[in-house]
């Protein structure tokens, strides 16, 4: 398991760990995903999401455990923790 809470910076995070994944880890990630930051560094939530897709990661509510849809991440305004799960 690997936390990440970077203040903004955790798309790029999780891409400094393409090797890592590319090279078939698959831990499960808990981040803090903070909307208002990502506009200021170039880039939105969705986009955290779709790279991670790309390994066979999915997007789950931190409490409840819940795949969160796309709709979900497209809405969000507010800092929230996710969970990220390989499929």
């Amino acid at each position: 398991m690997i936390k990440i809470d970077s203040e903004g910076y955790e798309f790029f995070v999780i891409k400094g760990m393409k090797g890592f994944l590319d090279a078939g880890y698959r831990p499960v990630f808990i981040m803090e995903i903070t909307p208002k930051f990502y506009s200021m560094l170039g880039y939105k939530a969705i986009d955290i999401v779709k790279f991670l897709n790309g390994f066979g990661y999915y997007p789950y509510d931190l409490r409840t455990r819940k795949k969160l849809g796309k709709n979900f991440i497209l809405g969000l305004k507010k800092q929230v923790n996710m969970l990220f799960i390989a499929d």
